[in-house]
């Protein structure tokens, strides 16, 4: 029998990116498709111009992190909701989250150099991106970032 453990981007490291992402500002609210964009530019924000290093080491099929992390961005929130860890609200244009009064507590006992750095790079990233549509993020990712990963169509079948 085999077990397949993520040891990236598993549901609880997710989880505590997120949690960090929403803390930066209490009052902003993010829906999946943002919080998956954002996720991406915390993890990876060397691949813009002028902006910090990367999280991560850049791997050439970093890109496909995008699609594979969304789902497992939406059970965290999910997980997290239920924690009582972030606030849920409905709106006629889709499903938001927030952080709230637990978010900050926990998020503030995470103190080590990896946090601090996570914390530095997602108050980039809302700086620089909260005020984005979801078409302006989407743009950004198809134009700009998909070109820093691996081209597949020069690899063949596989």
């Amino acid at each position: 029998m085999t077990n397949n453990i993520n040891i990236f981007n598993n549901p609880l490291e997710i989880s505590l990116r997120i949690l960090i992402l929403l803390n930066i500002d209490i009052n902003n609210e993010y829906n999946i498709e943002k919080l998956t964009y954002f996720d991406y530019l915390m993890m990876h924000s060397g691949d813009i111009d002028n902006a910090p290093d990367s999280v991560l080491p850049n791997s050439p099929y970093r890109f496909f992190e995008f699609h594979v992390n969304k789902e497992t961005i939406s059970q965290s929130v999910e997980f997290l909701w239920r924690k009582g860890l972030v606030d849920v609200s409905y709106h006629a244009n889709g499903i938001f989250y927030k952080a709230n009064r637990l978010t900050n507590l926990f998020v503030k006992s995470l103190q080590n150099d990896l946090c601090e750095q996570l914390k530095c790079t997602a108050l980039w990233v809302v700086d620089n991106f909260y005020k984005y549509s979801e078409d302006e993020l989407k743009e950004l990712f198809y134009t700009k970032l998909k070109s820093k990963s691996i081209d597949f169509s020069k690899i063949g079948a596989i």
